[in-house]
């Protein structure tokens, strides 16, 4: 046969690269974003061994208190999340969406609760 082609049909030899090519390149996407996820969870570990340091110190312990012991959950939350990532069977976009808005909804609260405990939000007003 002149020409190579999968079942008959010509140029399916073609398809199929290209589509093998898509699930490496996912692959590949996959793992980056496992491998960020368990660094971010480390380093969030490395945030709430020093937010327990300085509890004492804050504007409203008590917040701070619930800082440390949020970020700690957070932390393990994204180490389990980045352990299962590569195994997840989605797209670059569906990937990508997911993961950007993990670490969205992540930061977003641990800063609220951050700003809240330095700034003291708790505390009862002096009269």
């Amino acid at each position: 046969m002149e020409g190579s082609s999968i079942c008959g049909i010509p140029g399916a030899d073609s398809i199929t690269l290209a589509s093998e090519q898509v699930v490496v390149m996912n692959l590949n996407v996959l793992s980056r974003q496992g491998q960020r996820l368990l660094q971010i969870g480390v380093v969030l570990l490395i945030y709430s061994s020093i937010d327990g340091f300085v509890i004492p110190v804050l504007g409203s312990p008590r917040i701070g208190l619930s800082v440390h012991t949020l970020s700690a959950l957070q932390a393990v939350l994204l180490l389990a999340q980045g352990l299962l990532w590569p195994k997840l069977k989605l797209g670059v976009v569906a990937s990508w969406t997911a993961f950007w808005c993990s670490l969205h909804g992540t930061f977003a609260i641990l800063a609220a609760y951050t700003v809240a405990a330095v700034w003291a939000s708790a505390t009862r007003p002096s009269c």
